[in-house]
Protein backbone atom coordinates (compact mmCIF):
# COMPACT_ATOMS: atom_id res chain seq x y z
CA UNK A 1 0.00 0.00 0.00
CA UNK A 2 1.16 3.52 -0.64
CA UNK A 3 0.81 6.19 2.06
CA UNK A 4 -2.56 7.45 0.79
CA UNK A 5 -4.06 3.96 0.65
CA UNK A 6 -2.79 3.12 4.14
CA UNK A 7 -4.22 6.39 5.50
CA UNK A 8 -7.56 5.64 3.80
CA UNK A 9 -7.66 2.24 5.57
CA UNK A 10 -7.21 3.98 8.93
CA UNK A 11 -9.73 6.71 8.08
CA UNK A 12 -12.47 4.33 6.95
CA UNK A 13 -12.06 2.32 10.17
CA UNK A 14 -12.60 5.46 12.23
CA UNK A 15 -15.53 6.56 10.06
CA UNK A 16 -17.25 3.27 10.91
CA UNK A 17 -16.25 3.76 14.53
CA UNK A 18 -17.81 7.23 14.73
CA UNK A 19 -21.00 6.14 12.94
CA UNK A 20 -21.80 3.47 15.55
CA UNK A 21 -20.87 5.34 18.76
CA UNK A 22 -24.38 6.63 19.58
CA UNK A 23 -26.26 3.64 18.16
CA UNK A 24 -23.98 1.42 20.26
CA UNK A 25 -25.05 3.27 23.41
CA UNK A 26 -28.72 2.99 22.46
CA UNK A 27 -28.33 -0.74 21.74
CA UNK A 28 -26.50 -1.21 25.06
CA UNK A 29 -29.42 0.43 26.88
CA UNK A 30 -31.92 -1.73 25.06
CA UNK A 31 -30.23 -5.16 24.94
CA UNK A 32 -27.59 -4.89 27.66
CA UNK A 33 -23.88 -4.29 27.36
CA UNK A 34 -22.87 -7.97 27.43
CA UNK A 35 -24.75 -8.84 24.24
CA UNK A 36 -23.81 -5.63 22.42
CA UNK A 37 -20.15 -5.85 23.44
CA UNK A 38 -19.92 -9.49 22.34
CA UNK A 39 -21.60 -8.76 18.99
CA UNK A 40 -19.43 -5.68 18.42
CA UNK A 41 -16.25 -7.68 19.04
CA UNK A 42 -17.47 -10.45 16.74
CA UNK A 43 -18.07 -7.92 13.94
CA UNK A 44 -14.65 -6.38 14.53
CA UNK A 45 -13.04 -9.83 14.64
CA UNK A 46 -14.66 -10.88 11.36
CA UNK A 47 -13.49 -7.68 9.67
CA UNK A 48 -9.96 -8.19 10.95
CA UNK A 49 -9.89 -11.87 10.01
CA UNK A 50 -11.22 -10.98 6.56
CA UNK A 51 -8.34 -8.54 5.97
CA UNK A 52 -5.98 -11.47 6.46
CA UNK A 53 -7.85 -13.48 3.83
CA UNK A 54 -7.90 -10.91 1.01
CA UNK A 55 -5.41 -9.36 -1.35
CA UNK A 56 -7.95 -6.98 -2.91
CA UNK A 57 -7.70 -3.33 -1.81
CA UNK A 58 -11.42 -2.57 -2.23
CA UNK A 59 -12.50 -5.67 -0.30
CA UNK A 60 -9.98 -4.81 2.40
CA UNK A 61 -11.34 -1.26 2.50
CA UNK A 62 -14.88 -2.56 3.17
CA UNK A 63 -13.57 -4.99 5.79
CA UNK A 64 -11.83 -2.10 7.60
CA UNK A 65 -15.17 -0.25 7.57
CA UNK A 66 -16.87 -3.36 9.00
CA UNK A 67 -14.25 -3.57 11.76
CA UNK A 68 -14.83 0.10 12.59
CA UNK A 69 -18.60 -0.38 12.72
CA UNK A 70 -18.11 -3.12 15.31
CA UNK A 71 -15.50 -1.20 17.29
CA UNK A 72 -17.75 1.84 17.65
CA UNK A 73 -20.08 0.02 20.03
CA UNK A 74 -17.38 -1.08 22.47
CA UNK A 75 -16.81 1.92 24.75
CA UNK A 76 -20.47 2.71 25.37
CA UNK A 77 -21.06 -0.90 26.43
CA UNK A 78 -17.99 -0.87 28.67
CA UNK A 79 -19.00 2.40 30.32
CA UNK A 80 -22.58 1.25 30.80
CA UNK A 81 -21.25 -1.84 32.57
CA UNK A 82 -19.04 0.24 34.85
CA UNK A 83 -21.91 2.57 35.77
CA UNK A 84 -24.03 -0.49 36.58
CA UNK A 85 -21.39 -2.47 38.49
CA UNK A 86 -19.67 0.23 40.55
CA UNK A 87 -20.90 2.76 43.08
CA UNK A 88 -20.23 6.46 42.39
CA UNK A 89 -17.30 6.34 44.83
CA UNK A 90 -15.63 3.53 42.82
CA UNK A 91 -16.39 4.62 39.25
CA UNK A 92 -13.41 6.92 38.75
CA UNK A 93 -10.92 4.12 39.42
CA UNK A 94 -12.93 1.63 37.33
CA UNK A 95 -13.07 4.04 34.39
CA UNK A 96 -9.36 4.75 34.85
CA UNK A 97 -8.62 1.04 34.54
CA UNK A 98 -10.86 0.82 31.45
CA UNK A 99 -9.15 3.80 29.84
CA UNK A 100 -5.74 2.13 30.00
CA UNK A 101 -7.01 -0.16 27.23
CA UNK A 102 -6.67 2.32 24.32
CA UNK A 103 -3.04 3.04 25.17
CA UNK A 104 -2.24 -0.64 25.66
CA UNK A 105 -4.15 -1.34 22.44
CA UNK A 106 -1.73 0.94 20.61
CA UNK A 107 1.45 -0.10 22.44
CA UNK A 108 1.06 -3.88 22.15
CA UNK A 109 0.57 -4.03 18.36
CA UNK A 110 3.65 -1.85 17.92
CA UNK A 111 5.58 -4.50 19.85
CA UNK A 112 3.85 -7.64 18.57
CA UNK A 113 3.04 -6.91 14.90
CA UNK A 114 6.67 -6.81 13.74
CA UNK A 115 7.23 -10.23 15.31
CA UNK A 116 4.01 -11.68 13.84
CA UNK A 117 4.71 -10.09 10.47
CA UNK A 118 8.22 -11.55 10.44
CA UNK A 119 7.05 -15.05 11.41
CA UNK A 120 3.76 -15.36 9.46
CA UNK A 121 3.45 -12.35 7.15
CA UNK A 122 0.94 -9.52 7.38
CA UNK A 123 -1.98 -11.74 6.41
CA UNK A 124 -1.15 -14.29 9.08
CA UNK A 125 -0.86 -11.49 11.63
CA UNK A 126 -4.32 -10.17 10.74
CA UNK A 127 -5.82 -13.68 10.77
CA UNK A 128 -4.31 -14.33 14.20
CA UNK A 129 -5.64 -11.04 15.56
CA UNK A 130 -9.10 -11.65 14.05
CA UNK A 131 -9.31 -15.11 15.61
CA UNK A 132 -8.19 -13.72 18.99
CA UNK A 133 -10.92 -11.04 18.88
CA UNK A 134 -13.53 -13.68 17.98
CA UNK A 135 -12.40 -15.80 20.94
CA UNK A 136 -12.62 -12.76 23.25
CA UNK A 137 -16.14 -12.18 21.92
CA UNK A 138 -17.26 -15.68 22.89
CA UNK A 139 -15.53 -15.44 26.28
CA UNK A 140 -17.30 -12.12 26.94
CA UNK A 141 -20.67 -13.52 25.93
CA UNK A 142 -20.33 -16.59 28.14
CA UNK A 143 -18.54 -15.12 31.17
CA UNK A 144 -19.61 -11.48 31.54
CA UNK A 145 -22.37 -10.92 34.06
CA UNK A 146 -24.98 -8.24 33.68
CA UNK A 147 -26.44 -6.52 36.71
CA UNK A 148 -30.13 -5.89 36.36
CA UNK A 149 -31.11 -2.35 37.21
CA UNK A 150 -34.52 -0.98 38.04
CA UNK A 151 -36.36 0.48 35.10
CA UNK A 152 -35.93 4.24 34.96
CA UNK A 153 -39.28 4.88 33.33
CA UNK A 154 -40.09 5.40 29.68
CA UNK A 155 -37.14 6.26 27.47
CA UNK A 156 -37.08 9.75 26.06
CA UNK A 157 -36.74 10.15 22.32
CA UNK A 158 -33.32 10.34 20.71
CA UNK A 159 -33.88 14.00 19.80
CA UNK A 160 -34.77 14.94 23.40
CA UNK A 161 -31.67 13.12 24.64
CA UNK A 162 -29.46 14.74 22.00
CA UNK A 163 -30.78 18.23 22.88
CA UNK A 164 -29.95 17.57 26.54
CA UNK A 165 -26.43 16.42 25.70
CA UNK A 166 -25.73 19.32 23.34
CA UNK A 167 -26.98 21.85 25.89
CA UNK A 168 -24.94 20.41 28.79
CA UNK A 169 -21.64 22.28 29.10
CA UNK A 170 -20.06 19.57 31.27
CA UNK A 171 -20.75 16.80 28.77
CA UNK A 172 -19.41 18.95 25.94
CA UNK A 173 -16.21 19.75 27.87
CA UNK A 174 -15.65 16.08 28.72
CA UNK A 175 -16.22 15.21 25.06
CA UNK A 176 -13.72 17.86 23.99
CA UNK A 177 -11.15 16.43 26.39
CA UNK A 178 -11.74 12.93 25.01
CA UNK A 179 -11.48 14.24 21.46
CA UNK A 180 -8.19 15.95 22.25
CA UNK A 181 -6.72 12.82 23.82
CA UNK A 182 -7.69 10.47 21.02
CA UNK A 183 -6.83 13.02 18.31
CA UNK A 184 -3.31 13.30 19.69
CA UNK A 185 -2.81 9.74 20.91
CA UNK A 186 -4.37 7.65 18.18
CA UNK A 187 -4.81 9.98 15.22
CA UNK A 188 -1.33 11.43 15.05
CA UNK A 189 0.24 8.35 16.62
CA UNK A 190 -1.08 6.12 13.86
CA UNK A 191 0.13 8.42 11.11
CA UNK A 192 3.51 8.85 12.84
CA UNK A 193 3.95 5.07 12.98
CA UNK A 194 3.41 4.85 9.23
CA UNK A 195 6.10 7.44 8.55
Amino acid sequence: LNNSEAAAYMSVFYIGYVVTQMPGGILGDRFGPRLVLSAAMAIQGLGTLGIGLTENYQVGFMLRLLGGLGAGCVYSSCLKSIVTWFSPAQRGLAIGVLMTSPTLGIALPNLIMPILNESMGWQGAFRTLGIAILIFSVVTLTMMKEVKTAAAGPRKSFIVGLKFVLSNRNILLVSLAGFSLIWCQIGFGTVANKY
